[in-house]
């Protein structure tokens, strides 16, 4: 596995990571109906005026998926068996290029690892270090990210529909503000669902309009659920 890890790590990089130029989403003040407007239209010029022709939804949808083989990487190190992730946990030492030995034994190393619009649905990363990785517009439904360390990551745009990040270190809530969710989504101790995620759960075989239709309205961040002017 520590040989997948690098191979990851090191191609994936081979695509440069896409950024976009659409600025960020500028909260709207308490203020005159005029500015409030200003800054309305400004929305409309950086994410487009429709929905049919969001700029943001195309942005997501023209990123560069990974090649077949890092795909099937990314998939052979999801899918280990139980038993092979049981033995893993008593590892202490790490393998060249992978970095992962310590004393609560190995963990998947894909920091700094460029995965945009890779496709994560129901793989098991739990405890990888993903600090530092480019998610934007990836798939990550259904996914175990128990334990694992998300600093630095960047997943706006990306869908985290039902996937787990119990006991996850690093996640913030600005990191899912800025993706979708549904119901389903265990978020550590401390973060609140975001205001424009589903109130339902969304099965792993049912396609999701909702995060369609909010990548075509140009991704707009949320809000913690109950926070306050809601």
């Amino acid at each position: 596995m520590e040989t997948l890890c690098a191979y990851i790590r090191e191609n994936s990089l081979s695509r440069a990571p896409a950024d976009h130029d659409l600025g960020d989403w500028e909260p709207l003040p308490d203020a005159s109906a005029e500015d409030r407007e200003a800054r309305l239209e400004r929305r409309r010029e950086r994410f487009g005026y429709f929905y049919f022709e969001s700029k943001a939804s195309r942005w997501a949808q023209a990123l560069d998926a990974p090649s077949a083989d890092l795909q099937a990487a990314l998939t052979v190190i999801g899918r280990r068996p139980a038993e092979r992730i049981a033995h893993e946990r008593h590892q202490r030492s790490g393998g060249i290029g992978g970095g992962t030995g310590s004393e609560d034994g190995f963990h998947l190393d894909l920091r700094g690892a460029n995965l945009q619009r890779a496709d994560l649905t129901d793989l098991d990363l739990a405890r990888a270090l993903l600090a530092g990785t480019q998610l934007e517009g990836a798939n990550l439904r259904w996914a175990n990210l128990q334990s694992a360390d998300l600093g630095g990551w960047t997943c706006a745009r990306t869908s985290l529909t039902s996937a787990d990040f119990v006991d996850s270190e690093n996640l913030t809530q600005g990191h899912v503000n800025a993706a979708w969710g549904d119901s389903g989504t265990i978020l550590p101790e401390g973060i609140v669902m975001p205001d424009h995620w589903d109130e339902e759960t969304i099965e792993w075989y049912e396609d999701d309009p909702k995060y369609q239709a909010w990548l075509d309205a140009g991704a707009p961040p949320g809000k913690p659920r109950g926070a306050a002017g809601e």
